[in-house]
């Protein structure tokens, strides 16, 4: 789940993204969730992105 703040621009990622190792046994989901992240936030004016 993510959450974007539009008032602030932060787009809180959860562990999606995140500044370390990640455990992922289903590599397709979680580059499908990375491509999907990246395309809201193409879309939107993220300021920030916080795991």
């Amino acid at each position: 789940m993510a959450i974007f703040d539009p008032w602030t621009g932060f787009l809180l990622t959860g562990d999606t993204v995140y500044p370390g190792r990640l455990y992922g046994f289903d590599l397709p989901a979680l580059t499908a969730s990375l491509e999907r992240l990246v395309d809201f936030a193409d879309a939107r004016p993220v300021t920030h992105v916080m795991g």
